[in-house]
């Protein structure tokens, strides 16, 4: 179990990383049951997560925003977060 928690805050590292470089902007300040997601608010993409929220729903979040963003097929990616967002295209 810890190992897939260490894994699970690695890989939502790597998908912030990645994010950021795709031109994600992050808001982790949201107050407390303000819902996560994310949006585009005058030409910019945001990021919207929950800081009560789990790492594996954090990350649940960003690999959604990540496998619904059409810049990412040409994006070059680390392969481990590649195969999480083709299989949450897929799924």
């Amino acid at each position: 179990m810890m190992e897939e928690r260490v894994h699970c805050v690695d890989l939502l590292e790597l998908s912030l990383h990645c994010a950021s470089r795709l031109g994600y902007r992050l808001c982790e300040d949201a107050p407390g049951g303000s819902p996560s997601g994310v949006c585009e608010l005058k030409g910019r993409k945001w990021l919207f997560l929950d800081p009560a929220q789990t790492p594996r729903e954090r990350l649940q979040v960003v690999i959604e925003a990540l496998a619904a963003d059409p810049t990412v097929q040409t994006a070059n990616l680390p392969p481990a977060l590649k195969r999480v967002i083709l299989t949450r295209r897929v799924a």
